[in-house]
């Protein structure tokens, strides 16, 4: 094996979480195996990204509370990419997936959780069909439930450019030690550090405690990325500390705006528009 082919080897067992895994039930959630991981729901309509793309990021806290249908189908408005964490499938959600037919929306599943088998993971939705899907399972898995921490890429052809965009969707590990959040850190910049073109990276990062938050930043820092401010900074906090974030790299920044007004998750919308 030479060592191109052994990058590829070690980029491929990092992609599927350092180690394979055969499906598992804890307390019932099931975690699927690799080959059943992806699902993907819808088309895009749109053969390449424009100039000005128009991004969502939000974590819907499994669409547990009242309204978050009405909101989800009024912020998805005008977005040509969504990035959302904590997506439950269950039937009103696929219902309302099929309303948005402008896109394609690819999930990567956690778990399957109950006798129905909801799928639930983190979900990217782009009205331009993606040239690659591809999932990151954390290394290390959550207590209790012993679920791993998910994340999503997609690879985009652009109109600008030769360099293609990568957007990363990311669900940060939590109720961990320090050790198992950069092992999840380290995993998601090993994959960002063979990409030449530009990078979106945004989700819930679960940055509570100021070292993960360093960590987060180290990661950035070594990969040029460049960590999106809001001004006013509505964004949801836990223990006064923003947990949503968004990276970008060879991306201009138009706008950036939270949604305070949004109450149906624990945590605000943000929307950015960038320029390739």
């Amino acid at each position: 094996m030479n060592n191109r082919q052994l990058t590829a080897f070690l980029k491929q067992l990092n992609r599927l979480g350092q180690s394979p895994h055969s499906p598992k039930k804890l307390l019932g959630h099931k975690i699927p195996p690799e080959d059943k991981v992806l699902l993907s729901y819808g088309r895009a309509s749109s053969p390449l990204l424009q100039k000005r793309v128009n991004i969502l990021v939000w974590n819907m806290f499994k669409a547990k509370k009242k309204g978050w249908a009405d909101d989800l189908i009024s912020l998805v408005s005008n977005k040509d990419i969504i990035l959302l964490q904590e997506a439950y499938l269950r039937p009103v959600m696929e219902n309302l997936l099929a309303q948005t037919s402008l896109f394609q929306w690819d999930l990567a599943q956690g778990f399957q959780r109950g006798k129905k088998k909801v799928s639930a993971g983190v979900m990217t939705g782009s009205i331009t069909r993606p040239n690659e899907v591809f999932f990151l399972r954390s290394p290390d898995r959550e207590p209790l439930l012993k679920t791993p921490k998910m994340a999503i890429g997609t690879i985009y052809k652009t109109n600008n450019s030769y360099k293609n965009l990568l957007v990363l969707n990311v669900h940060g590990i939590n109720f961990v030690s320090l050790n198992k959040f950069k092992n999840h850190m380290l995993q998601l910049e090993m994959e960002m550090a063979g990409h030449e073109g530009p990078i979106i990276m945004g989700g819930d990062f679960n940055t509570w405690l100021p070292k993960r938050s360093c960590c987060l930043e180290a990661m950035a820092d070594n990969l040029g990325l460049k960590l999106l401010d809001l001004s006013p900074d509505n964004r949801s906090r836990h223990l006064g500390r923003i947990l949503d974030h968004v990276f970008t790299r060879d991306l201009k920044v138009i706008s950036a705006a939270c949604h305070p007004e949004v109450k149906s998750s624990d945590h605000q919308p943000i929307e950015i528009t960038i320029e390739l």
